[in-house]
């Protein structure tokens, strides 16, 4: 007599490799998403700090950008008094799900109330300082762009060479 259907050791065979390849397909997402997050949030801050600049050029006032490891606070001084005593507006505060780590900065003029972690347009939309400035988001997934580079004139977002590297304009190739 012939027998129809599947064994019960057929069925947890096959059950055993759907889960496998579940298991694969999950750790292959994850990754995925935490390097499309990642790509996501260097395009937005890239974005931004361009809108900042192009700001300072249209409305004539200058702004700034501090960077911390979670986030962004865009100032913007509607006169020069209010830029020698650092009283500026903040215009918005973005939040950054993942840290950035700076290379060394230099604080972008003499004035006291601005620190190594802001950037300063002028009214010009050109920044303050002539140093290039890096940021940097370190991960294991491999992302397209992890990277800024800021010099005076432009913005571009870039790859890091070297995770374990120092988060420098010599450690990221721009794109």
């Amino acid at each position: 007599m012939k027998s129809r259907g599947f064994t019960l050791v057929e069925i947890i065979t096959v059950l055993g490799i759907i889960g496998a390849i579940m298991t694969i397909a999950v750790f292959n997402f994850n990754r995925w998403q935490v390097k499309t997050n990642i790509e996501r949030q260097v395009n937005e801050m890239y974005m931004e700090i361009a809108e900042a600049r192009q700001q300072a050029i249209n409305t004539r006032q200058a702004r700034s950008i501090r960077f911390s490891a979670n986030s962004l606070i865009f100032r913007r001084y509607s006169s020069e008094s209010d830029l020698e005593s650092g009283a500026g507006t903040v215009v918005k505060t973005k939040a950054l799900q993942y840290p950035i780590t700076r290379n060394s900065w230099v604080a972008p003029s003499d004035n006291p109330n601005f620190t190594n972690a802001d950037i300063l347009f002028t009214t010009r939309g050109v920044m303050d300082q002539p140093t290039p400035k890096a940021a940097c988001i370190y991960s294991t997934v491999d992302p397209a762009y992890d990277a800024l580079v800021i010099v005076q004139s432009r913005v571009a977002m870039g790859k890091i060479r070297s995770q374990g590297g120092a988060c420098g304009t010599s450690n990221i190739d721009v794109k």
